[in-house]
């Protein structure tokens, strides 16, 4: 699974990708490259795998400011995970985790941006159209 390790303002912890690892998930996160795209490295403390690496994934979490009940995902405006998920299988849920907040009816979307099927929130999973 794709995952990351979130900002102090961010859900989500370490213990969490702790506990993946744990339970026997391969849990790939992000390295920010100059250009902005994310290279992967397995958690703890891999390697860089290239930027390919998310294609192998069955399960990406990806962080949001907010996302809409339609799957838009409103990022920091950079653009790494839009064009990082593009890499994803077809089919592979890609799930935004964010506070119960900031699930909105609507949020300002882009061409370029690649959608959620999910959020997760410290209250449970949300389906997304």
């Amino acid at each position: 699974m794709a995952a990351y390790q979130p900002l102090s303002t961010e859900p989500g912890s370490v213990e969490l990708l702790d506990a993946l690892v744990a339970g026997g998930a391969a849990v790939l996160v992000p390295i920010l490259l100059p250009d902005r795209d994310l290279d992967w490295a397995s958690w703890p403390s891999g390697p860089p795998l290239g930027v390919e690496a998310i294609a192998a994934v069955d399960l990406a979490l990806v962080p949001a400011l907010a996302v809409s009940r339609r799957g838009v995902r409103l990022g920091r405006a950079g653009g790494s995970y839009d064009r990082a998920l593009t890499r994803v299988r077809p089919g592979v849920p890609i799930v935004a985790v964010v506070y119960d907040d900031e699930i909105l009816c609507d949020v300002p979307a882009d061409p370029w941006d690649m959608p959620v099927t999910a959020a997760i929130t410290p209250t449970g999973w949300h389906e997304l159209a």
